[in-house]
């Protein structure tokens, strides 16, 4: 499985926390969104992982890529940030990576690991990760395999809908 984390946004919507940092680099405990996303991937083998980040904006200058960069190296930046959504980045990325599975994570969720364990062992085309609704229960449900798939710990967490490849495609 190989990954891309979408982390070219501005950050509007939490300003001023994200006037001069991208929400990725907010930090939560001892890391950043980011990091913790990273030590996640890599404890279970997601190779390759592909940060999309942006260059326009209040919140993106050569510091904050630079220490992006510091915390992981394989990076695509998004150059019309401003004008563009994750969509775009997120083609920006596949451009580079091989078309296998792949995990597609908005750069500012928290999520647990066991989220990537549970996927590790499904076999499906491709998958998107975001925050859902903020929910507290404490326990863990699935839904049915092509449905949603959630993990509930103090959390709601979505993945979207399961689609194999010939069925995304319409083949």
């Amino acid at each position: 499985m190989q990954a891309i984390i979408l982390a070219a946004g501005t950050g509007t919507r939490l300003k001023p926390l994200t006037a001069k940092i991208p929400k990725c680099m907010l930090r939560i405990g001892r890391m950043t969104i980011l990091e913790r996303q990273i030590s996640i991937l890599n404890e279970y083998h997601v190779n390759p992982i592909k940060v999309v980040i942006g260059k326009e904006g209040t919140c993106w200058d050569k510091t904050i890529i630079e220490q992006i960069r510091e915390i992981h190296n394989d990076l695509v930046i998004n150059d019309d940030n401003l004008n563009t959504g994750p969509a775009y980045s997120c083609k920006l990325a596949m451009n580079s990576m091989e078309h296998e599975h792949t995990l597609i994570i908005d750069g500012d969720v928290v999520f647990e690991p066991t989220v990537i364990f549970e996927l590790s062992g499904k076999d499906y085309a491709s998958c998107y990760l975001e925050l859902a609704e903020q929910i507290p229960i404490v326990s863990k449900r699935f839904l049915d395999d092509d449905s949603d798939f959630k993990i509930i710990k103090g959390f709601t967490e979505q993945i979207a809908k399961w689609v194999e490849l010939c069925k995304a495609f319409n083949k």
